[in-house]
């Protein structure tokens, strides 16, 4: 058995000890004074070293606490510069949503997302004299000395849906896409000209969208 078992034992049994007045291990430590000296010894050397180790661990996990926010903050930054040059100043965007012009306005809820600095998805269900629940493709490029302004172009598919029949719907789509600097609101306006393919073909070149829209990263 360990000298530093043997301590910790005998001390554990010293405090329990003493609470209710127990003088019976008197006589052991008269007999064995060296433990006394080498348990204090011991005690001493124990909880110098481990004030030390302890600082020393703690100095280590903050220094290297304080390096990996230093990192996090410059990745940060270099995304946030690279996105302001290349790009959209914001990631996603939720809101209101309208198709309009000939033929029904259609209302609903619209959500766009940013897979990179270009490329953008948006998704909308809209409700109107029917239901278009459609999807878009669109490639944005920011514009020149317009800081927030940028302009799309791009694909989109939906279904269309009545209480008689349904019909595919194609649109190529196209327009402009405005960020308020320093407030999380975007909007958008587009020309989306729509082929109704199914059992009542038709086409509707005047058709158009608006998007009021909340922005977030």
């Amino acid at each position: 058995m360990s000298l530093l078992t043997v301590c910790l034992a005998w001390k554990r049994r010293a405090e329990r000890r003493s609470t209710i007045g127990y003088q019976g291990d008197q006589a052991l430590t008269e007999s064995n004074p060296h433990i006394i000296n080498d348990c204090g010894e011991l005690n001493a050397y124990w909880n110098k070293n481990l004030i030390s180790f302890a600082q020393k661990y703690f100095m280590r996990k903050s220094l290297y606490s304080a390096l990996i926010v230093v990192f996090l903050l410059i990745a940060a930054t270099e995304v946030s510069a690279q996105r302001s040059a290349n790009g959209s100043t914001y990631r996603n965007a939720i809101g209101l949503g309208i198709d309009f012009g000939t033929g029904s306005t259609l209302v609903g809820p619209s959500y766009k997302h940013f897979f990179g600095a270009n490329n953008v998805g948006k998704f909308e269900v809209l409700f109107g004299n029917y239901v278009a629940l459609q999807a878009f493709y669109e490639y944005h490029k920011m514009i020149s000395d317009a800081p927030g302004l940028q302009w799309f172009a791009g694909i989109g598919a939906g279904v269309g849906l009545d209480e008689n029949n349904s019909a595919f719907l194609l649109k190529p789509i196209g327009g402009l896409d405005y960020k308020i600097d320093g407030v999380p609101l975007s909007f958008s306006f587009d020309w989306r000209p729509t082929f109704f393919i199914g059992d009542d073909s038709d086409f509707e070149a005047g058709r158009f969208g608006l998007g009021f829209r909340f922005a977030f990263n």
